[in-house]
């Protein structure tokens, strides 16, 4: 899945906020995918390309929840 990096550590500084667990790695799961997938930033594409799974629908409740 992701590994700790420069990224992982900014993303915990910024999404420290959020009390759940699993928002804060779904919001790192976005921010990632906005910075590192190519081409049109959609929830699929960023779903797959940053965790290589199909977890859409996670991530598009995520994002509709935040």
């Amino acid at each position: 899945m992701i590994t700790r990096d420069a990224l992982s550590d900014f993303a915990g500084e910024i999404f420290s906020s959020m009390s759940r667990v699993d928002q804060r790695r779904w919001g790192e799961v976005y921010l990632r995918g906005l910075l590192v997938v190519e081409g049109k930033k959609s929830v699929r594409r960023i779903s797959e390309d940053v965790l290589s799974i199909p977890a859409h629908q996670s991530l598009q409740q995520f994002i509709n929840q935040s």
